[in-house]
């Protein structure tokens, strides 16, 4: 009858511990919680005088030390680091088998050196592999027992179905984080995201708000990309992304980050950082890629790029990552037309006339030419109605989310106008008219009897409307 009472009580035990330590396990997916929640509830749960875990790098044949009692940490002074076979720990990794040695085992050492002296536990210590549900072996963790006791074969059995449940939360974890690399990360470069951005962005934001504190962003666009991808190719303009974003990388402060926007745009971060400061520290990033070529793999030897930026911060801009990135984006044009290779922050865009609208030489459009292989060579407004022509027009102002013309019409305010471009490839020697439709945001009779007309592109317009604004100005 006795021993009846106490199987039914090591097999409620064992019920109890297991489901309490799954409960916990189970309600993170962080790789950090999982270790440190799990080598604590093994120590407590298992009533451990020391709990030590080891953790496998990548590649699966070196461990690493991720959590270790203070009651044993002697034990694992100067083996932080361990490979496959080394000491009791890499035979552990190398075998996948379970190890019982004496508590003060130096966890690098032979088995015959100990811990001399100390408060060191002097019992049984069970060595354990910590497996996924593949066999693969994602740890070693180490069971201390008090002078004098040593594990029963219940106890044993009890840490090793730990073990697994630790292997399990392991796996993961590990998989959410490479989940999560993946969706934050951007494939070519490396870099954060532009998903990743607006969330550190509104942490920022609620640091700003709680604490008082400032934060920057910029803008990096690179100048003439187009004509690299164009001239060279686009595995030549991958390569010279992957370099600008690692010069970027390597330039920055510590606490600072970068993000790749998309196409050849780079946001900055950075925390605690003001306006007047960001413009200087970015200007510093500016002059690291302006200096330097890189190699493109052509005749031409190394291929020198330059970038242009924008500078915004919080609260003296804005106080939304929206209206930042805005500011940052319209003073980085600010820059592209003022002549490039340049950081327009708070203090410079207002010494410009407009640091919002990009001020454009009063023509016809069909004789406007640029330095890229694309160029405008005719513009045309409306029809408004099915039945009319299109109207050709003179440019008098234009941005990259705008455009001012004089055009023989009168439209009404708030009304939508479409506007057509042609623009011509001179390599491939074809023209492509680009259709965009902008909403009516001035009039103004003129002189020669026609209209100023303004015209403001938003959400998908204002993507369109970029290809043709990048044609009168190359970026």
């Amino acid at each position: 009858m006795a021993d009846g009472s106490e199987a039914i009580w090591q097999q409620l035990s064992r019920l109890f511990v297991l489901s309490t330590f799954n409960r916990r396990l189970n309600s993170t997916l962080s790789t950090r919680e999982v270790i440190r929640l799990g080598s604590r509830m093994a120590g407590d749960l298992l009533d451990l005088s020391g709990f030590a875990l080891y953790v496998v790098r990548s590649g699966g044949d070196e461990l690493e030390l991720a959590y270790a009692d203070e009651a044993v940490a002697a034990c694992y002074d100067g083996a932080g680091q361990m490979a496959a076979g080394e000491g009791v720990t890499g035979q552990v990794l190398a075998t996948g088998a379970s190890c019982s040695v004496d508590g003060r085992l130096l966890a690098g050492a032979p088995r015959g050196e100990v811990v001399e002296g100390g408060d060191i536990p002097q019992g049984e210590r069970l060595c354990v592999p910590v497996v996924s549900d593949r066999g693969e072996v994602l740890g070693v963790a180490h069971c201390h027992r008090a002078a004098g006791s040593v594990f029963s074969p219940y106890e044993h059995e009890l840490i090793r179905e730990i073990a697994a449940d630790l292997g399990r939360a392991l796996d993961r974890a590990w998989a959410f984080d490479k989940l999560r690399r993946g969706v934050i990360h951007d494939e070519l470069t490396g870099l954060y995201n532009r998903i990743y951005l607006k969330e550190r962005i509104e942490h920022e934001l609620q640091q700003q708000k709680r604490y008082g504190t400032v934060f920057s962003l910029a803008f990096l666009d690179i100048d003439h990309f187009k004509a690299v991808n164009d001239t060279h190719g686009h595995a030549v303009g991958d390569r010279a992304l992957c370099a600008i974003a690692e010069r970027i990388r390597g330039a920055l402060r510590g606490a600072d980050s970068v993000y790749r926007y998309g196409g050849e745009e780079f946001v900055l971060l950075l925390p605690h950082t003001s306006g007047k400061e960001a413009a200087i520290a970015v200007n510093k990033v500016r002059a690291v890629i302006a200096e330097a070529g890189f190699a493109a793999g052509t005749e031409d030897g190394p291929l020198r790029v330059s970038v242009t930026g924008g500078v915004a911060s919080a609260p003296a801009d804005a106080d939304s990552a929206e209206r930042l990135l805005e500011i940052a984006d319209r003073r980085l044009y600010a820059g592209k037309l003022n002549g490039r290779n340049q950081i327009i922050g708070r203090e410079a865009a207002s010494t410009l006339a407009d640091s919002g609208r990009r001020q454009a030489a009063r023509c016809t459009v069909a004789l406007s030419a640029t330095s890229a292989t694309r160029r405008v060579v005719g513009l045309d407004v409306g029809p408004r109605r099915a039945e009319e022509p299109w109207l050709s027009c003179l440019v008098e102002d234009i941005s990259h989310a705008g455009l001012r013309v004089n055009a023989p019409i009168n439209p009404a305010l708030g009304e939508d106008l479409p506007v057509r471009a042609l623009l011509e490839d001179e390599i491939q020697g074809e023209r492509v008219a680009i259709t965009v439709t902008g909403r009516v945001v001035h009039t103004q009779l003129a002189a020669d009897g026609g209209t100023s007309i303004g015209l403001a592109f938003e959400g998908e317009a204002r993507s369109q409307w970029r290809q043709v604004f990048e044609a009168f100005y190359a970026a």
